[in-house]
């Protein structure tokens, strides 16, 4: 790991100790997500640095297979179709789903907040699926 990217995780690790200290000093009804937030920070900082810890031969075997996948020009063309249908196929998701939302919301059915996070949460991971899925696809076909 080089030294900017060190800085980076002792930065990021001191920032969720930070925020960690400042949410059980001020004890607002912000502390479950602060909470959350710092202990993300924290373990992504700590798993960041363990991963990172690597020796010359492993790194330089990563580096050749990931140069390798990197060039191959087929799957550059691959990932950039299903990144582009899976965007296309998302829009028309979100423009059904928001169309929804605002019917439903018109006729009275009120959602609370909770529920139109969980749809957008669930969104995002149908989103990563679908590209995914798609390039398997069109791996598989070309």
């Amino acid at each position: 790991m080089n030294d900017k990217k060190k800085v980076l995780v002792i930065c990021w690790m001191l920032a969720g100790i930070a925020i960690v200290i400042a949410s059980l000093l001020l004890d607002s009804s912000l502390m479950g997500i602060a909470l959350g937030l710092s202990g993300g920070m924290i373990g992504s900082a700590l798993v960041f640095s363990i991963k990172s810890r690597k020796s010359p031969e492993q790194l330089r075997a990563d580096e050749k297979r990931l140069e390798h996948i990197r060039k191959d020009e087929r799957k550059i063309m691959l990932r950039d179709k299903s990144g582009r249908y899976a965007y296309i196929i998302g829009m028309v998701c979100l423009l059904i789903i928001t169309t929804v939302f605002f019917i439903l919301r018109n006729l009275g059915i009120v959602f609370s907040v909770d529920t139109m996070i969980s749809v957008y949460s669930a969104f995002v991971i149908f989103e990563y699926v679908l590209g995914m899925v798609i390039f398997s696809y069109l791996e598989k076909r070309y």
